[in-house]
């Protein structure tokens, strides 16, 4: 029904529907302010329109037909002047041959015009409808590009800490929680003079939103961030852990909750801290 109103709108502009067919119209411009801004370019496209209507020339019957009568009317004229209203009826019948040729003519320019206005209005519709579909989808892709890259990444990760928990002479630290969260654990499995091992974490809490765990190695007094993570449901983190020099060289090891990004040092509630030296 709606589609079949906004056909009425460029005979709207032109005033030429039914007392009837005009009522519906406004009713439907009152309910749709969309509909009142596509009459409102249609109505200044008509008034524009009859200025640029090219002008029509004679064909050569009708020329030859007015040539004779202007010659008739000239003979007329000396034998017995005409009056002013005579003249003036003489100029209106010269005239209107003309007249009804344009006419027709500058109608059907306007028609047309108004037409191809609604036609050019639909096709902008569906450009910038087909628009945001493709950026919706551009979006949607990239989102997805970005997870087939954290899935190969974890894939590797768990990997390389796959082949760190095979190595021979492997060495066991066992991680304590703090009284913060006292019922969090973990091992962290090391080779001698290996810089990298392998780290898993049971009863941690899952934290909010804004909030990450940060894993520092700590040399002395000075903690160095080994990583952001976060926990799955059920509390558990499997983590490969990389250091500045050989794990077994460091002096402890620590989880704190910092600002998601992470911090330069240790911010927030410290929830597991061992030193490296309990081997199991």
């Amino acid at each position: 029904m709606e589609d079949n109103i906004e056909e009425l709108l460029p005979f709207y502009a032109l005033g030429t529907l039914s007392p009837q067919e005009r009522a519906q119209v406004e009713a439907y411009l009152q309910a749709n302010p969309q509909a009142v801004a596509m009459l409102e370019e249609m109505e200044q496209a008509a008034s524009i329109l009859p200025y640029a209507a090219p002008p029509v020339r004679a064909t050569p019957f009708a020329e030859s037909k007015l040539k004779k009568r202007i010659q008739s009317e000239k003979a007329a004229q000396r034998i017995a002047p005409a009056g002013d209203e005579s003249r003036h009826l003489q100029r209106k019948r010269l005239i209107l041959p003309l007249d009804r040729l344009a006419w027709p003519v500058a109608a059907l320019s306007l028609a047309i015009a108004l037409v191809c206005l609604v036609w050019a209005l639909t096709l902008r519709g569906q450009t910038v409808q087909l628009g945001g579909e493709v950026t919706a989808l551009q979006e949607n892709l990239a989102a997805q590009r970005q997870v087939i890259a954290d899935l190969q990444e974890q894939l590797l990760s768990q990997q390389q800490l796959i082949v760190q928990l095979s190595a021979p002479g492997l060495v066991t630290y066992e991680i304590s929680g703090t009284d913060f969260q006292p019922e969090a654990s973990g091992r962290l499995f090391v080779t001698p003079q290996s810089m990298t091992g392998g780290l898993i974490l049971n009863g941690l809490a899952p934290l909010d939103t804004g909030s990450v765990y940060q894993l520092w190695l700590i040399e002395g007094d000075q903690p160095q961030s080994a990583g952001l993570f976060t926990v799955d449901t059920q509390g558990q983190a499997t983590l490969l852990v990389e250091g500045e020099v050989p794990i077994d060289t460091y002096d402890a090891i620590g989880v704190s909750i910092e600002p998601e990004g992470g911090s330069e040092q240790p911010t927030g509630d410290i929830v597991l801290l061992s030193p490296l030296t309990t081997q199991g």
